[in-house]
């Protein structure tokens, strides 16, 4: 198998292996990679190519710069440009290759990959609205282990992350969930209480029906 050939994992110069079933979890992976390689690579895959533009000293603008005229250091930045297209390149299988290949910048690539896996601005908001639903009705069942409750939660706070980078994962999903946490406990408590107290009464019950059995033998 392809993925096999990969062999991700065994070194730090191959970025994570593209999953268009995890496609979020991927995506975050991915840019993690090219941030720690390099952040101008990733400003490239967001924000577009660097122009071949050069400040002219003499007449103090920027102008662009036919490559025979490039310097050094505009050469390298520009070279920048199709070094994203390769991290972007080496991630992915021939099939999702087939999808991107006519796209001309780094930029094209990631925001077709975005919008075939992450769907357009529509599909996202209708994503993110279901998630956020999600979120706030994020309730953990009395049989569920904290342990699988917080993987739960964790997938639901990452996913909105990833789709809407302003909403504050950190502080509200801390919050959120440790109140489910206490409010679970009490309810537990609560629920031991009441199993107490049913038992008490039944032995209550039973005591005085014991009772009233001497009661009868001790009047015969």
């Amino acid at each position: 198998m392809e993925s096999e050939k990969y062999l991700e994992g065994q070194s730090m110069q191959r970025p994570p292996l593209f999953e268009s079933d995890g496609f979020i979890y991927w995506k975050n992976r991915f840019e993690t990679y090219v941030k720690s390689k390099d952040l101008d690579l990733w400003h490239v895959i967001t924000d577009g190519d660097f122009p071949p533009i050069q400040n002219n000293l003499e007449t103090k603008k920027d102008e662009v710069v036919p490559f025979h005229k490039q310097n050094d250091d505009l050469k390298k930045k520009l070279a920048k440009n199709n070094e994203a297209k390769m991290v972007i390149y080496n991630a992915l299988p021939r099939k999702e290759y087939e999808r991107i290949f006519m796209c001309q910048t780094a930029k094209e690539i990631w925001d077709t990959l975005l919008i075939t896996h992450q769907g357009n601005n529509q599909v996202k908001a209708n994503k993110i609205d279901l998630l956020v639903q999600q979120y706030e009705q994020f309730m953990i069942p009395e049989e569920e282990s904290i342990d699988n409750a917080f993987a739960k939660f964790n997938t639901i706070i990452t996913s909105l992350k990833a789709l809407d980078e302003s909403f504050p994962t950190q502080l509200l999903g801390k919050n959120k969930f440790y109140e489910e946490v206490i409010k679970k406990d009490s309810e537990t408590v609560k629920s031991k209480r009441e199993q107490s107290r049913s038992i008490a009464l039944k032995a209550r019950k039973e005591s005085c029906y014991d009772d009233d059995s001497l009661n009868i033998r001790y009047e015969k």
